[in-house]
């Protein structure tokens, strides 16, 4: 046996285990319009939701609630996953959308996005793209809290989100 050929076998094996365990988290950064943010997957039940992001740091309302460093908050309905909410730079669309980006930018990526007033005035926006998933209509929504910032949450659930409601109730 070559003793000079244990270190270098222990330093591959190493440095493997190591580019296992950093693809790990990259594998939760992102977010499929309409369906997933993290790896979380409208539908999920609470057992897979934990497989795929751990135990939550708390719970409200039915709600897990993930600290910063996680940036998800995930809303359950008879026990599956029906709503997501990220505040998480890590998460990102595959066309790079994350939380800061600008409006053109969301704009450009996605121009089928309908947009309307936020919840903070006419200075904020709501925007939303819909999708279909299993038959039903899926949103992933994006809000900007004022007119110069950019996104601060990014919101994925069942339905046509906040967005399309609003535009319903402007139109009337």
């Amino acid at each position: 046996m070559n003793i000079r050929r244990l270190p270098i076998v222990g330093l591959v094996s190493l440095t493997l285990t190591a580019a296992v365990l950093a693809a790990a988290p990259a594998a939760l950064a992102n977010i499929v319009i309409g369906q997933s943010i993290g790896g979380v997957k409208l539908g999920d039940s609470e057992a897979q939701v934990r497989q795929v992001v751990g135990a939550p740091s708390s719970t409200l309302d039915g709600s897990f609630l993930y600290p910063t460093s996680v940036g998800l908050r995930i809303g359950f309905g008879h026990g599956r996953v029906n709503d997501v909410l990220s505040f998480s730079k890590k998460q990102k669309t595959s066309k790079g959308i994350t939380i800061g980006s600008k409006r053109a930018k969301l704009k450009r990526a996605y121009p089928q996005a309908n947009c309307v007033e936020g919840p903070y005035g006419p200075r904020s926006l709501y925007c939303a793209v819909v999708v279909r998933l299993h038959g039903r209509k899926s949103f992933t929504s994006f809000l900007f809290g004022t007119a110069t910032g950019g996104v601060e949450e990014i919101e994925l659930g069942y339905g046509v989100g906040l967005a399309q409601e609003l535009m319903k109730l402007h139109k009337s």
